[in-house]
């Protein structure tokens, strides 16, 4: 157990370096050679701890999909119904300069990712699971009456799922001036068109 411990703190600290990288100097640098370097290692220790780049880059990205659940668990925690799903969604959504880093993140990870099999499974997992847990709080909404019955809470949360991924991509880009008060006001035009159509 002791030795399981040390392993994963290890690998820890080698998906922090990778981070670092990434985080100063762009995802192309984040090499099997650069990380090591970054850690203090040799390629051939960071070898032991993980196979190749594409793994290192999963790695990474499911530690940082982990973060930002750990965050959005303790919201659950606190609110429900349609605020949970508010709070929730102003976590994801790029409002400021934390969550933007973040978005440039997961558009360069996904590209990355889906360059191997598992990757592309790891992602699939990924948007199901975003889709299960804000349907999960439509209907609990659904329950509080704060949002009819009739609404497909399965097929509205697919559809919020590609709203977010879309305002990501417009603030990504630049194409359009997305501010944090536009961004949460396209979120509330969304939970009144869809979630409150007959209230």
């Amino acid at each position: 157990m002791r030795d399981l411990s040390k392993h994963e703190s290890r690998r820890e600290e080698l998906v922090k370096a990778a981070l670092n990288i990434i985080s100063t100097r762009g995802f192309s640098f984040a090499t099997i050679r650069e990380v090591a370097k970054e850690a203090g290692c040799s390629t051939g220790t960071l070898s032991y701890y993980v196979s190749s780049r594409e793994e290192l880059l999963l790695m990474v990205a499911n530690y940082e999909a982990e973060q930002s659940r750990k965050q959005i668990v303790g919201l659950e925690k606190i609110y429900k119904g349609l605020t949970a799903l508010r709070q929730i969604v102003r976590n994801v959504l790029p409002l400021d300069q934390t969550r933007d880093f973040r978005w440039k993140f997961w558009f360069n990870a996904w590209e990355e990712i889906s360059k191997c099999e598992p990757g592309r499974k790891w992602l699939e997992n990924r948007q199901t699971e975003s889709v299960m847990r804000y349907s999960k709080h439509i209907r609990a909404a659904q329950k509080m009456g704060e949002v009819p019955a009739s609404v497909n809470a399965t097929l509205a949360a697919g559809s919020l799922v590609a709203l977010i991924d879309g305002i990501g991509v417009q603030v990504f880009i630049g194409r359009q001036n997305l501010s944090a008060r536009k961004q949460l006001d396209m979120i509330e035009s969304w939970i009144t068109g869809v979630l409150m159509p007959l209230i």
